[in-house]
């Protein structure tokens, strides 16, 4: 197996790896669809720990870094609208 250098083909390879155990469990069992379904195997790999924490981090950068964005945005905004209650206090009487 390659190495795996990205959340994007972390994702991709444990998805397909739960979907071939589901597989292979519902065509071995010999039980009815429904207690198939209820008795199947809950599917938890190392890998899924790893991912929930690598996940976790990138979800945190990207907050921080939208919070950073909003914060300048906030500040962009309210300089714009001190520069224009001094020009003019009220454009609309005229």
């Amino acid at each position: 197996m390659k190495k795996l250098s990205t959340t994007k083909d972390l994702i991709f390879h444990d998805m397909n790896q739960g979907h071939s155990i589901f597989n292979r469990y519902w065509k071995s069992s010999s039980l009815p669809a429904r207690e198939r379904d209820k008795n199947r195997p809950k599917i938890t790999l190392r890998r899924d720990k790893v991912l929930s924490k690598i996940i976790r981090l990138e979800m945190m950068a990207s907050m921080n870094r939208i919070q950073g964005y909003s914060e300048d945005l906030k500040l962009m905004l309210d300089r714009y609208e001190t520069e224009n209650t001094k020009t003019d206090s009220n454009p609309h009487t005229a």
